[in-house]
């Protein structure tokens, strides 16, 4: 069993690693997206907007900054979430004496899972946002990972790293819900088709398709998060700035005025009082496209890892 578990585990974090860094330039344009605004306060347009900012501040490297991070949060995320799943999901089976089990009990497998890998992973996120959306200052480089962390401790506290958490222990529905509809559609389709394993292809297309309903339900919680994590604390304005056009451009752009304890529907509510209902889905697009590109190909590359592992590992036990 332990065994097993860490092959889950070790190819859903190789999967991780191969699509997060092979689509990491829709991160930046989703996370960017998402908070709405760059560092000077003033609104993207549109995805493109969000790109030709980044090329002219930063240049090609600014569409890969925090790519390091945003990897190892991946494959820590990645490998904590199908170790605690594969684990859980077996230990129900066995209690159930079922190889099947309900798509509603897959979903709780699933949640728990995904609360514990959040949770512990959620630094690592915090740090990947931060660095995603700085902007390269005229003085010279944008700050490092070690001067962020340093900054964040010294300014904000510990405290700092796990901003987005409560939204994260929600949005662990989302890979709940990718997941169990992913096994459940593999089952079927392996029963179906007498296969052992999926194709490449077929992982590619199951996992897209559950992706785009889990990212669909959860999107505007996806968005709060980002800004949560994107704003720094900061102190309240001056009496005689609180009307200012400068103030109110900096509240939105996260660089004064907002309390530390800035909640998801505090967001929802500012997104809404400030550009309406259906600016909870601002950067769903990007989102989703990002978000499908890379569970597919998590998914693909997991399956076709996990099965050349496992075969290995049996063909070396064969010959002992």
């Amino acid at each position: 069993m332990a065994l097993n578990n860490l092959i889950a585990a070790s190819s859903g974090g190789a999967g991780a690693a191969v699509s997060t860094v092979l689509l990491y330039p829709l991160e930046v344009v989703k996370t960017n997206m998402n908070k709405g605004v760059d560092s000077a306060g003033v609104k993207f347009a549109g995805p493109f907007d969000v790109v030709k900012r980044v090329l002219s501040n930063q240049g090609v490297p600014g569409l890969f900054r925090g790519v390091q991070v945003r990897t190892g949060h991946q494959i820590c995320q990645k490998f904590l979430y199908y170790y605690t799943y594969d684990f859980l999901l077996r230990i129900f089976k066995g209690l159930q004496r079922k190889q099947k089990i309900s798509f509603a009990a897959n979903v709780l497998v699933g949640y728990i899972a995904g609360v514990i890998a959040v949770l512990i992973s959620n630094p690592l996120e915090v740090l990947s946002t931060r660095q995603q959306l700085m902007s390269k200052p005229s003085s010279g480089q944008a700050p490092g990972l070690a001067s962020t962390v340093l900054k964040m401790l010294q300014e904000e506290g510990i405290s700092s790293f796990f901003r987005g958490a409560q939204a994260n222990v929600i949005l662990s529905i989302n890979p709940a819900i990718e997941n169990s509809m992913f096994d459940q559609v593999k089952m079927w389709f392996l029963r179906r088709a007498a296969l052992k394993s999926l194709s490449a292809a077929q992982a590619f297309w199951i996992g897209a398709v559950a992706k785009i309903i889990a990212t669909a339900v959860t999107f505007p919680y996806i968005r709060a998060k980002v800004i949560i994590q994107s704003r720094a604390k900061k102190v309240e304005p001056l009496k005689d700035e609180k009307d200012s056009s400068a103030s109110s451009s900096r509240q939105e752009s996260g660089t004064n005025g907002v309390s530390t304890n800035l909640s998801a529907l505090k967001v929802f509510q500012e997104i809404v009082a400030d550009d309406g209902f259906c600016a909870l889905w601002k950067g769903m697009g990007p989102q989703a496209l990002k978000a499908v590109l890379s569970s597919a190909v998590l998914l693909a590359a997991k399956e076709k890892i996990e099965a050349a592992v496992r075969l290995s590992i049996l063909t070396v036990a064969g010959h002992h």
